[in-house]
């Protein structure tokens, strides 16, 4: 998909931050439905750790052209996310009564936004939403790299379940399903035929599934 390698890696992430605002402030100001206030407080974690984790490299102009070995996945994801988060945080929830059950898509999107940003820690400068290797580029495999291949986009995944589950309207999971995980695997496939070419990396890949542990 060449015409997504045009596409500037900023102009979804912004479009996230704004979307994600802009579902602040419908939900608080005119928004009149249950549980808007737990929406705020989704959109408010997920604007946090857009803001405060991955806005340096998310606007990073530096290696912003297009590569080869990244097929546009980088942009794939990133428009796919946008959409995501529109569908999901711009309607209001299905349900109409709170029930305990709620709690748990906050903990999930907690539990991403917490699993993403200790990846992309633990990772360091070898972090990027371009599909690329550095000269001495290492297989990293601590951290949260001893459990599964690719925890940052596991937590990515977790947060944005988090949002699906808790606003359970038909967009919202049309667009995980449909757009946002085969997003991520063809990220993943993509990312891993690049990795298996780092020396260790192979014999790592081998003791350890991709986002799950004991399920892929």
């Amino acid at each position: 998909m060449k015409f997504l390698q045009r596409v500037p890696t900023q102009i979804p992430f912004l479009g996230s931050v704004v979307v994600t605002v802009v579902a602040i402030v419908w939900n608080l100001a005119f928004e009149d439905a249950e549980g808007r206030f737990g929406t705020v407080g989704l959109a408010l974690a997920y604007l946090a750790m857009l803001l405060v984790f991955e806005s340096r490299v998310a606007l990073n102009s530096r290696g912003a052209e297009a590569r080869s070995d990244d097929r546009g996945t980088g942009q794939a994801i990133a428009c796919a996310r946008l959409v995501h988060v529109a569908c999901a945080l711009l309607w209001p929830v299905s349900w109409t009564h709170w029930e305990l059950w709620v709690v748990l898509p906050g903990v999930l999107v907690i539990s991403g936004v917490v699993l993403r940003h200790r990846a992309i820690r633990t990772l360091g400068r070898f972090y990027s939403r371009r599909v690329r290797t550095l000269e001495d580029h290492q297989a990293v495999t601590h951290g949260p790299y001893r459990f599964v291949r690719h925890p940052a986009y596991t937590g990515a995944l977790l947060m944005h379940l988090g949002m699906t589950l808790y606003q359970l309207n038909v967009l919202s999971v049309v667009t995980f399903l449909a757009l946002l995980a085969p997003a991520f695997v063809w990220r993943i496939r993509t990312e891993e035929r690049l990795l298996m070419k780092i020396t260790g990396y192979a014999e790592y890949a081998r003791g350890r599934r991709r986002l799950l542990p004991l399920v892929w």
